[in-house]
């Protein structure tokens, strides 16, 4: 497996590079480059099959590099080839990965993350493409529809919560048994995949349900979770919000393919 290391920060990369030398070593780095103008030459040269790329990566940024990439990519009519690109980002913000994922962006990985986690989502993109089995794009319309009704009720979407959030809906609509499974299931399979911990999880989803019923639709909210609402806090846990939001996407989900 080959690799190309696309960040700002050159003492990261060679952390990394030396890291990987010894925890993974069928991971081969080809090269680094340290700001956008050497980026795509860096990876047409040297053709990887994963490009780890620095969202910040100056001065163009990284998106631009991906767009970049692929206008090569479709002159070249090779649209669905290598490299895949993990994005490293701190934006955590609908917009930004709905624009991440516009331009060509194979995967987001929130940072700081543990060296492990950047490992095994290299690992992944390596197999093949993500976007064309069933099961992702499964994953994809139940993401979608999991912003969308938490937009509409207002859960801010810079919140880190939110996005803690999106990935709880739908793996719970994905298996329903981790509603039961909460604290011991749910939340260490969201932190496994943003490289946190579970109990920053709940904290964030805690606090993104907080401001929702501060600042969000207060109507919207309360004919939703009418019965779910906790009579000492005011508003529902994170266990029944998510659950309830899970059914909701579900259900809309269903009857959108007549099922």
């Amino acid at each position: 497996m080959t690799l190309v290391i696309l960040d700002a920060d050159e003492v990261f990369s060679q952390d990394l590079i030396r890291w990987l030398s010894a925890a993974a070593p069928d991971v081969q780095v080809l090269a680094t480059a340290h700001h956008s103008s050497a980026a795509l030459p860096c990876i047409l040269q040297h053709g990887p099959d994963v490009v780890v790329l620095d969202a910040h990566l100056p001065p163009e940024g990284g998106l631009a590099v991906i767009e970049a990439l692929r206008r090569v990519k479709l002159r070249r009519g090779q649209l669905e080839g290598p490299p895949r690109i993990l994005l490293l980002t701190s934006d955590d913000g609908t917009d930004f990965l709905q624009r991440a994922s516009a331009a060509g962006a194979d995967y987001c990985l929130m940072t700081p993350c543990r060296r492990e986690v950047l490992l095994d989502r290299v690992r992944m993109l390596a197999q093949g493409p993500l976007g064309r089995s069933p099961g992702r794009l499964r994953q994809d319309r139940i993401r979608q529809e999991a912003i969308r009704q938490m937009t509409l009720l207002g859960v801010p979407s810079h919140f880190r919560g939110f996005q803690y959030l999106r990935e709880a809906i739908t793996l719970a609509v994905e298996d329903r048994t981790l509603l039961h499974r909460i604290t011991k299931g749910l939340y260490p399979a969201v932190a496994e995949r943003y490289g946190s911990t579970p109990e920053q999880v709940e904290r964030a989803i805690r606090t993104a349900i907080e401001a929702a019923w501060t600042r969000g639709d207060l109507d919207a909210l309360h004919q939703l979770f009418q019965h779910s609402v906790d009579q000492e806090k005011g508003k529902p846990t994170n266990a029944s919000f998510i659950a309830r939001l899970a059914d909701e996407v579900d259900f809309t989900l269903r009857r959108a393919r007549g099922s």
